[in-house]
C-alpha cells in the first residue's frame, strides 16, 4: 500500500503542476493578448485625438478652414478628418486607424460673440472704483485694477493679474472671476465689408478716388416697419449733404449691415428692426468714428419684453462718441447698442465731459468693447464723486448671451464640446 500510495500522490501532484502550468500559459497568453489590445486601443485613440487637435489649431489659425485632411499614413496607421460648417458651429470628425482597430473622435467648435460681453476692454486706464457696477460678462486683456468695492455682477476673466488699490480693497465679484485668459480685441471689417456687399449696403466715394465720406442717418419707427432716412457728403474740397431720402431698412439693407468705407457715421432715432451699421478707415488714416447725436433708443423694449427683437450694432474701427451739440448738452442719453470700438474708445466728447458744471446720464443697455475705457466725467478730489459730463448707468441686455446684432464681429473659435 506505501509504495501505490507514493505512486499516486506523485501523479496526484503531476496532474496539479500540468494543470497550473496549462493555467499559467493561458493566463501568460492573455496578458500578452490584453496588452496588445490595450497599446492599439490607446495609440489609436490618441491619433484620433491628434488628428483633431491638429485640424483644430488650424481653425484657430484661420477661421475660414474647412478642408481637413484626405487619409493619410499617420504613426503606423493611418487618419483622416473632415470639417462640417453649422451654422456658427463647425464639427471636426476625425478617424485613426491602427492594427485593424478604429477610433472616431467629434469635436464642436464655436465662435463667441463679441456682443455678449457688458464691458470688454483690451486694458482699462480709467479704473473701476467704489460706486461703480458693472453688469454683464466682463473681460479685459490685461490685468484688472480696482479702487475700493466696485461691484461685478456677471462672470469676470482677465489676461493678467487682479490688482487691488485703495482703502478697502474689496472689489465684489458676484459670479467670480479667472486669470489667465487670453482673448485679443481684434476683427476684420473687409470680413463685414463683404457681408455688406452681399445683401447689405455700403457708402463710400464711388469716384474711385477713395475720399472721405460722412453719412448722417437716422432710425424712424413708422408703426409697421422700421425705416431710415439718410444723407451723404463727400469730402471734396467743398463737401456738401446729399438730399435726405427714406428708405425701409430692409430694402436698403436686407441683412442688416450698413458699411461706411472710408468715413464717419452719425445715427440717432428709433429702431425698428435688426441693423448693424460699420464705420471703417479703409486702409486711411482717418474715418473709421460713429457719433450718436441725440438719443438711440429700440421701438420696443427688451427689459419690458425679453423677446423683442430690435436689436442694433455700432462697429467703429477706431472711435464711438456722444457728440457734442444742442441735443445731447445738458441732456441725459440714451442708448440701446452693443458697441464695439476697435482700436479706439467709446464716450462723450470732450466738449460733453467739459460741460459747464452740469452732471448728466448717460444710460446705455447693452455692450461696451473697446480697445480701453474713456473717462466719461469730471470727479471731485475732495468727495470723489462726478460734479460734471456723464454718470455712466449702464443696464446689460440679456439677449446678448445668446443672440447677436446682424453679423456682429467674433471672437476666435473655441471648443464647447468634445466625444470620443
Amino acid at each position: 500500500m506505501g509504495g501505490k500510495a507514493a505512486i499516486l500522490l506523485v501523479l496526484g501532484f503531476s496532474i496539479i503542476f500540468l494543470v497550473f502550468t496549462q493555467n499559467n500559459s493561458r493566463v501568460s497568453t492573455t496578458t500578452t493578448q490584453n496588452f496588445a489590445d490595450y497599446y492599439t486601443v490607446t495609440k489609436v485613440n490618441n491619433m484620433a485625438q491628434a488628428a483633431a487637435n491638429m485640424a483644430a489649431h488650424k481653425i484657430f489659425e484661420d477661421n475660414s478652414w474647412s478642408a481637413g485632411f484626405p487619409e493619410t499614413d499617420f504613426d503606423d496607421g493611418t487618419m483622416k478628418v473632415s470639417v462640417a460648417t453649422a451654422g456658427s458651429l463647425k464639427i471636426i470628425t476625425s478617424t485613426a486607424t491602427f492594427n485593424k482597430k478604429s477610433k472616431t473622435v467629434k469635436v464642436k467648435l464655436k465662435r463667441e460673440d463679441y456682443s455678449k460681453y457688458g464691458n470688454f476692454y483690451g486694458h482699462v486706464s480709467a479704473i473701476p472704483a467704489t460706486g461703480d457696477t458693472f453688469r454683464g460678462p466682463f473681460h479685459v486683456n490685461s490685468d484688472l485694477k480696482t479702487w475700493g468695492d466696485p461691484v461685478f455682477m456677471g462672470k469676470v476673466s482677465m489676461k493678467g493679474n487682479l490688482i487691488k488699490w485703495g482703502p478697502t480693497k474689496n472689489p465684489d465679484f458676484q459670479k467670480g472671476y479667472d486669470k489667465g485668459v487670453d482673448k485679443p480685441v481684434d476683427f476684420d471689417t473687409s470680413g463685414m465689408r463683404s457681408f455688406a456687399s452681399s445683401n447689405g449696403f455700403i457708402f463710400k466715394d464711388t469716384s474711385g478716388a477713395g475720399r472721405k465720406i460722412e453719412v448722417k442717418m437716422e432710425l424712424l419707427n413708422t408703426g409697421t416697419e422700421g425705416k431710415i432716412k439718410y444723407q451723404y457728403r463727400i469730402f471734396d474740397g467743398s463737401p456738401t449733404w446729399t438730399t435726405a431720402k427714406t428708405l425701409p431698412i430692409n430694402t436698403l439693407t436686407p441683412n442688416g449691415v450698413i458699411y461706411v468705407e472710408h468715413g464717419d457715421a452719425q445715427i440717432k432715432g428709433i429702431l425698428n428692426g435688426r441693423l448693424t451699421v460699420v464705420a471703417s478707415t479703409q486702409g486711411n488714416s482717418d474715418g473709421g468714428n460713429i457719433y450718436q447725436t441725440d438719443d438711440l433708443m429700440y421701438n420696443e423694449d427688451p427689459t419690458v419684453d425679453s423677446h423683442a427683437n430690435d436689436m442694433l450694432g455700432l462697429v467703429a474701427e477706431n472711435n464711438i462718441r456722444l457728440q457734442y451739440n444742442n441735443d445731447t448738452k445738458h441732456h441725459d442719453i440714451i442708448t440701446q447698442a452693443s458697441m464695439f470700438a476697435k482700436n479706439g474708445n467709446i464716450g462723450p466728447d470732450d466738449a460733453l465731459v467739459n460741460n459747464d458744471g452740469v452732471l448728466s446720464k448717460w444710460k446705455i443697455l447693452g455692450g461696451l468693447i473697446a480697445k480701453d475705457i474713456r473717462v466719461t466725467a469730471r470727479y471731485s478730489w475732495s468727495t470723489g464723486k462726478p460734479y460734471k459730463g456723464y454718470q455712466f448707468v449702464h443696464t446689460y441686455d440679456k439677449r446678448f448671451k445668446i443672440k447677436s446684432p446682424p453679423h456682429f464681429p467674433q471672437l476666435k473659435y473655441e471648443v464647447v464640446s468634445w466625444f470620443e
